[in-house]
């Protein structure tokens, strides 16, 4: 295997090539970073675009599907709990089987 290496013989000449380094480091870096800007103002005007569009189209919410009608609560759809013995029964099990006591939350040891 062939191994390479720099061998600088003055000390003016070590420090030119690091300075180099460094430039040329920082050039890639200046480069990275103005394509994360131009990537954001990229994104950040589509988006406001695609906003606009739908705003004046009134094609209402980007939500998948959504629309103000189907956004509102249902009455019909509610749940309740269901009343009477049974459905204490079920918490006190819930709740003994989890080490919880029913009435004030002490633990049943």
């Amino acid at each position: 295997m062939r191994i390479y290496g720099i061998t600088v013989q003055n000390r003016v000449g070590a420090i030119a090539l690091g300075l180099a380094a460094l430039a040329v480091g920082g050039v890639f870096l200046i480069f990275g970073l103005a394509l994360l800007v131009a990537l954001a103002v990229v994104s950040i005007t589509l988006g406001a675009g695609v906003l606009l569009y739908r705003r004046l189209t009134g094609r209402g919410s980007l939500f998948m599907g959504a629309t103000a009608r189907s956004t509102r609560l249902d009455p019909a759809k509610e749940v309740f709990p269901a009343e009477g013995a049974g459905a204490q029964r079920s918490f006190d099990t819930i709740a003994s089987q989890q080490g919880v006591g029913t009435n004030r939350g002490e633990s049943i040891e």
